[in-house]
């Protein structure tokens, strides 16, 4: 039996299996969708979960790219930490902004505190 003949011996049958089948669908489309926002917002790389959702990529397919978008953005934040801290232990170390002679060694002896975690 083909489904032509399902279709016309048991429109019913026919019926309550497609109606099924297309919930399966929607619910499935919806659940990809929903993994690639999520997984977009906490990578912070919600474009490339639009043009996955729109392009049809699974979650699996593209898991990699999260990855590598999520590291490098907590990367980022870390070094934006570090830029933070540095700064702060640089303003500490003198009351008055660079102007010139000593500074670069003030400048290095707080950067240098910070790497040995002194600071």
């Amino acid at each position: 039996m083909n489904a032509k003949e399902l279709r016309e011996k048991y429109p019913d049958l026919f019926a309550q299996v497609r109606d099924e089948g297309v919930a399966a669908g929607e619910a499935a489309e919806r659940q990809r969708c929903s993994d690639h926002l999520r997984v977009g917002e906490a990578a912070g790389c919600m474009d490339l979960a639009v043009a996955a959702i729109l392009d049809g990529s699974t979650y699996e397919s593209m898991r990699a790219r999260y990855d590598a978008a999520a590291i490098s953005a907590a990367a980022a934040r870390r070094a934006a930490d570090d830029s933070k801290q540095v700064e702060s232990v640089i303003e500490g170390q003198s009351s008055t902004p660079a102007s010139g002679d000593g500074d670069e060694e003030k400048v290095h002896a707080a950067v240098t505190a910070y790497l040995r975690g002194e600071l």
